[in-house]
């Protein structure tokens, strides 16, 4: 008897989840398909790509960074040479 009452209680509470379940998709659809959602993920994408190009921008001032450091140094070392050559 308990087993009866306890799957007819879970079927209920089963349809009940499936009926919330069905209001939220209903939800989710009429949010994705308002124009001003559209525009809300047309910003997003756009600050995507602005953030991957500043992304690599970056990238590219550190690789310019490491090299000038190489050339600073190389320019020191020559420096010293030049210096310690006796006239």
């Amino acid at each position: 008897m308990n087993h009866i009452k306890t799957i007819d209680l879970l079927r209920k509470r089963n349809a009940q989840i499936q009926e919330e379940l069905d209001k939220l998709k209903e939800f989710n659809l009429e949010r994705e398909n308002n124009p001003k959602n559209q525009k809300v993920f047309d910003l997003i994408f756009e600050l995507e790509n602005i953030r991957d190009k500043w992304i690599k921008i970056l990238e590219e001032l550190e690789e310019e960074r490491e090299k000038y450091i190489e050339l600073n140094e190389s320019l020191k070392a020559m420096k010293k040479t030049l210096i310690s050559i006796p006239k």
